[in-house]
């Protein structure tokens, strides 16, 4: 679920169908010699996606195709096309055959499918390996889920079931808690107790600490990407440098297009100095929320560990390694860069990461990276600055006033977030009732088992409603048919 915040903002408040179809088209084995073949997945006579062209007896596309279904979308046709000869840029196809598929009652995750080509003499046979994972779910209104999230978000329990799903395996859970508490306006405490907790319950050093990948470590991260996409403008006029640069290649045997070291490596400084610049100057547009956790996270850590430099290297851990560094390694990613303008640009974007993660672990390059060992002068200079910059963001005064900015829009995604969020849930049931307190076990297991049961109800009425639609629709067509092929007896004979 990692597109879980790119869900269509025009979700309506209210009761609903969400329908996802994701088809991944892996292979085909058998195929006619031609100049090319494809597959078009069409859902109903939707084309919703092509693969790319390839030439081969047994292509393997691998490719992956995902799309928003409507209501009365339910008939799923993959086509296989072969490309013609032709002379021009532009060429025109002509099917081998297809696949035909009613989601309703079609086998999910991967299968291989069988194709006649009725074309060939012999009508050979052509295996299609394809999967399919066909999601509904019932979207149901915010005023359901009201119990439920008190009894989840109560200070008082301090927060016991939450500390409970850390112990689940469903990867979409801590973006849909982030999402959730965040909903609540009760992210900033959440993630205080939990990281305070961790803190105190997990055996590690300063060194190694907040660096797995636990619960609360990764509803953090998600919380940054959420409230902190605003902080990272700042890295705005760095991206369009570093895809602007020349190469900053610094290894002898990789060099090309006539290039030198010397000047890749004033390339490399003179980007990695304008990127450390423009963060280390960019600790006021660090978000009012997270100031606050960070403040808390360098002082339990001091505490625990009776060492000023632990709270630093803590925060410094969570805003680089967490943040800065994976959106200069993977600019697209965030939102920074649509496209790479130079075949340097993703080698630039790599090395510069690098050096910011020797900075924030504070490290220093050995002889097995000799060729960025004359970065580490530059290394030792900037660890002054890094940790006035993390003082800085960590420098929270209760009541601060919040910017309107900081409070990103995730109304839209609601409901269908509290809806998986709650088969989550269900699908951890057995670890709920092995770890709740009696007492929460009946209150919270019955408000859950209830909105279940709506959900299913509803999901089941839909469906009903949905076959009588589709009968009352060929009805209808069958019945012009038979008008349009009954002559009209009063007509004049010609």
């Amino acid at each position: 679920m990692e597109h879980l915040v790119n869900i269509c903002d025009t979700i309506p408040i209210g009761i609903q169908m969400y329908r996802k179809l994701i088809v991944r088209v892996a292979e085909g084995k058998g195929l006619p010699k031609s100049t090319g073949v494809r597959m078009d997945v069409y859902v109903e006579e939707r084309l919703v996606g092509r693969t790319r062209l390839i030439e081969s007896h047994n292509p393997f596309w691998g490719e992956e195709i995902e799309v928003d279904l409507a209501d009365d979308e339910l008939i799923l046709e993959a086509i296989l096309l072969k490309k013609k000869k032709s002379n021009h840029h532009s060429f025109q196809t002509s099917e081998i055959g297809r696949i035909t598929l009613n989601l309703d009652n079609a086998d999910k995750g991967e299968n291989w499918y069988s194709i006649v080509n009725h074309k060939s003499r012999k009508k050979t046979v052509i295996n299609i390996r394809m999967s399919i994972s066909y999601e509904e779910l019932i979207l149901l209104t915010e005023d359901k889920f009201q119990k439920l999230l008190q009894i989840l978000f109560d200070e008082s329990t301090k927060y016991q079931i939450i500390s409970i799903l850390s112990k689940s395996t469903i990867p979409e859970l801590p973006q849909l808690l982030c999402l959730i508490s965040e909903k609540c306006c009760t992210t900033a405490k959440l993630l205080i107790d939990l990281l305070h907790r961790e803190l105190y319950q997990t055996e590690t050093t300063k060194e190694t600490l907040f660096r797995g990948n636990s619960l609360s470590i990764q509803i953090m991260e998600h919380y940054m990407k959420l409230v902190g996409c605003y902080w990272l403008d700042c890295l705005n006029p760095v991206v369009k440098l570093v895809d602007s640069t020349a190469s900053c290649e610094v290894r002898e045997r990789c060099l090309h297009d006539n290039s030198t070291i010397e000047e890749n490596f004033n390339n490399l400084k003179h980007i990695y100095e304008a990127t450390t610049t423009a963060i280390f100057n960019s600790a006021s547009q660090c978000p009012t929320q997270l100031k606050k956790i960070f403040f808390f996270l360098r002082k339990n850590t001091e505490e625990y560990f009776k060492d000023k430099s632990a709270g630093i290297n803590a925060v410094t851990g969570f805003v680089f390694l967490r943040f800065f560094v994976p959106a200069v390694m993977a600019p697209k990613m965030f939102g920074l860069l649509t496209s790479y303008s130079s075949p340097h640009s993703e080698t630039s974007f790599r090395l510069l990461a690098t050096l910011l993660q020797k900075l924030a672990n504070r490290q220093h390059f050995d002889t097995k990276d000799s060729h960025l060992d004359r970065f580490n002068e530059f290394l030792e200079r900037d660890q002054k600055r890094l940790i006035n910059f993390i003082k800085e963001i960590c420098n929270y005064q209760e009541n601060e006033p919040q910017r309107t900015e900081e409070s990103p829009n995730i109304q839209p995604q609601i409901p269908f977030v509290l809806s998986r969020f709650c088969c989550c849930l269900n699908e951890n049931v057995e670890l709920l009732e092995e770890h709740l307190p009696d007492k929460w076990v009946v209150t919270f297991l019955s408000e859950l088992s209830s909105i279940t049961d709506e959900m299913k109800f509803l999901t089941k009425k839909w469906k009903t409603n949905q076959a009588k639609r589709r009968q009352e629709a060929e009805y209808q067509q069958t019945r012009k048919k038979s008008r349009e092929g009954v002559p009209n007896l009063l007509s004049p004979k010609k």
